[in-house]
């Protein structure tokens, strides 16, 4: 039941990305789906961020296809993320701003990943040092 609800949140997330609304999402069969499990499983987890203006975050993403993301010393902030074949990863906090999507750059040695919104931003992400100690 929990992978049918991620998926489900992950399709909308991914729907989100792309402009559609619901319902041309609905009509058309997704061009996206969410990954295989090992895939979606090397993104779960605790990372640490640092956004392009050096700001930094901790964000945590569950295999329920939830995240909490917490920026400096705001509150945190919770939402649904989704992560498609293509290597993109959206975050959804439910902001008037909508989903928030990036590509996913392979990752280093250390684990460290680039993300690279539609703008060209990159946004780097680490794990958490209790999470690479795993």
């Amino acid at each position: 039941m929990k992978k049918i609800i991620a998926c489900a949140a992950g399709l909308t997330l991914l729907s989100a990305c792309s402009g559609e609304s619901a319902e041309e999402a609905s009509e058309e069969p997704a061009a996206v789906e969410v990954t295989s499990e090992v895939t979606f499983a090397e993104h779960l987890g605790t990372w640490d961020v640092t956004y392009p203006d050096g700001t930094t975050g901790v964000t945590t993403n569950r295999p329920d296809g939830t995240f909490t993301r917490i920026v400096g010393d705001a509150e945190p902030v919770e939402g649904l993320w989704a992560m498609s074949d293509e290597g993109t990863s959206c975050w959804d906090s439910g902001a008037e701003t909508g989903a928030v999507c990036y590509v996913v750059g392979p990752a280093d040695e250390s684990g460290t990943r680039v993300l690279t919104a539609e703008d060209g931003s990159e946004v780097m992400v680490t794990p958490a040092a209790e999470e690479a100690a795993q």
